[in-house]
């Protein structure tokens, strides 16, 4: 992991925050698919060059390029085409749970000042009401 954080800083493409590994399945494979996360992009062409073929928008299913690390070995590089969460619809979410739980417990009060309401009636009823005597 170490050897691939600094080749993408000594091909002065980005600095990498972490790497995730995940083995590929298959017979006897000893690859695995690297998933890397940049703390940053360069500033600088090769950089620039790298975004433009690989996290450019959906125009081109096949984007992909290629980091030869030592020839003729080398890394393909695919964009990441998992979703990332809309921070404005968690922040809309968790305002909605917010009310919903605010309604609840006032609906939650209401009916327990009913239910005492009612009891005390009930008990109150019930000590003023003369009770039938069986004969």
């Amino acid at each position: 992991m170490e050897y691939m954080i600094h080749v993408f800083h000594d091909m002065e493409l980005g600095a990498v925050s972490h790497i995730d590994f995940v083995p590929i399945n298959g017979k006897g494979s000893d690859f695995s698919k690297a998933f890397v996360h940049f703390n940053k992009w360069y500033e600088t062409v090769a950089a620039i060059d790298m975004q433009e073929r690989v996290v450019k928008p959906d125009v081109d299913e096949t984007s992909a390029a290629r980091i030869v690390y030592d020839n003729p070995h080398y890394w393909i590089l695919k964009p990441n085409k998992s979703r990332t969460q809309d921070n404005t619809k968690i922040a809309s979410l968790e305002k909605q749970i917010a009310s919903l739980t605010l309604k609840l417990q006032t609906y939650s009060e209401i009916i327990d000042n009913k239910s005492l309401a009612n009891n005390s009636f009930k008990e109150s009823d019930n000590e003023e009401t003369p009770s039938k005597r069986k004969r």
